[in-house]
């Protein structure tokens, strides 16, 4: 498997170098941000000045076309996820960016509208407020971005359904503009799981908000442990949790993925009890994982593809990222298998490295970028290969 990895990353290199310049907008998510994440690691990878100096040119033409556009915010395909990739670089050495030179300009305006946002309830992780606080939280913590921070808890605290121990936000209809009585998403791309993993790394890279943010981390987990603990299935092919939570629908299956289902969610139960721990967290985590991994035909899991998103790729890299943080056999195992399936899915003559996305109202696409595409499957290959995690922040999988 590892030769096929290796041959894979290669090819999935060579079909992204030759792309046209046009081709996809300027997002981390779907746009040429997240590919060129995959060229820094791939650099790294395989520790060659000539892909080094690829990386460097790539993303120095991003920056002079301006691809994200100047009003637009959001973590997916605008200026916060720039500000991210920029953070990361500085983090693993790759590059040393002025952020607060870069993007400070835009701070009091992405305040003022990522408090507007979760205020509204669109404290959407992928497209509304919330990817903007994760952002804020990797900066320099100037006066002006502690204050919407500490505005946005504000926000948060203020529309949060609250009962005893427990917290949790309804979800938003994007039709209406409204929240839906009684429904909680329990998506980390889109849900209370995901507020909770931007909360945990709030707690974890800004001290000075962490008495404010310990008492909401708690009582999110609450919730979300309650709807554990109301799971109505025993059987051990279906998922713990529903893609939300309805207080007058009946349970339903969710799929295997990063964005919805019991992957996504014990994710943000283990950075929440990275700063709670609490034992009992820890054998939930276990039990959703050891079910998790028995998971595997496609009614079950409902993964088509291989994209990080809600595919096989995505799936085995969050099996590794528990395996090496726990080391157990089974998700060693659960990692491998999924990582497999990720290869067979390779079966495209004209798909990018053989690899197309599945889309319900589209069917097979092509797609190039880092949450759907062949940027985000090689990136989870090379991480199999050199263990190194460090990408995998930008979806809360690391914290």
């Amino acid at each position: 498997m590892n030769e096929k990895m290796y041959q894979k990353i290669h090819k999935i290199a060579d079909e992204l170098k030759s792309l046209p310049t046009t081709t996809s907008g300027g997002g981390l998510l779907s746009g040429k941000i997240g590919i060129a994440l995959f060229f820094v690691h791939y650099a790294k990878y395989t520790n060659l000045q000539k892909d080094e100096d690829f990386a460097f040119e790539f993303i120095q033409s991003l920056l002079a076309h301006n691809y994200c556009g100047k009003h637009q915010l959001t973590y997916s395909g605008g200026i916060s996820g720039l500000g991210w990739f920029l953070e990361h670089l500085n983090a693993i050495g790759f590059a040393d960016v002025d952020t607060e030179e870069t993007l400070g300009d835009f701070d009091s305006y992405m305040g003022a509208k990522m408090c507007e946002e979760i205020a509204s309830y669109n404290f959407d992780f992928l497209h509304g407020g919330l990817g903007v606080f994760f952002y804020f939280t990797y900066r320099k913590q100037s006066i002006t971005i502690q204050q919407s921070l500490i505005s946005a808890l504000t926000f948060l605290e203020e529309i949060a359904i609250k009962n005893k121990n427990k917290i949790s936000w309804l979800a938003l209809n994007y039709r209406t503009k409204l929240p839906m009585p009684g429904e909680h998403n329990l998506g980390l791309a889109h849900g209370v799981p995901g507020i909770l993993s931007v909360l945990c790394c709030a707690f974890n890279k800004v001290p000075s908000l962490r008495g404010k943010l310990k008492s909401l981390i708690s009582r999110a987990t609450n919730f979300i442990l309650w709807c554990f603990e109301s799971s109505p299935s025993d059987d051990v092919y279906t998922s713990y949790f529903p893609y939300a939570y309805k207080e007058t629908e009946p349970f339903t299956n969710s799929r295997l993925g990063w964005c919805y289902g019991d992957l996504g969610v014990v994710l943000s139960l283990r950075s929440a009890n990275l700063i709670l721990n609490e034992p009992q967290i820890d054998l939930v985590i276990q039990k959703i994982l050891q079910r998790s991994a028995k998971r595997k035909s496609l009614d079950e899991t409902k993964i088509f593809d291989a994209g990080l998103c809600h595919g096989s790729a995505g799936v085995a890299h969050i099996y590794n990222s528990f395996y090496q943080q726990l080391r157990l056999p089974y998700l060693k195992e659960a990692a491998d298998y999924w990582y497999l399936i990720s290869l067979e899915n390779a079966n495209f003559i004209n798909g990018p490295a053989g690899y197309k996305s599945y889309q319900a109202d589209k069917g097979f696409i092509n797609s190039y970028g880092f949450l759907e595409g062949i940027a985000g499957v090689g990136l989870a290959y090379i991480s199999y290969l050199n263990n190194d995690f460090s990408w995998d922040k930008s979806l809360l999988i690391s914290v």
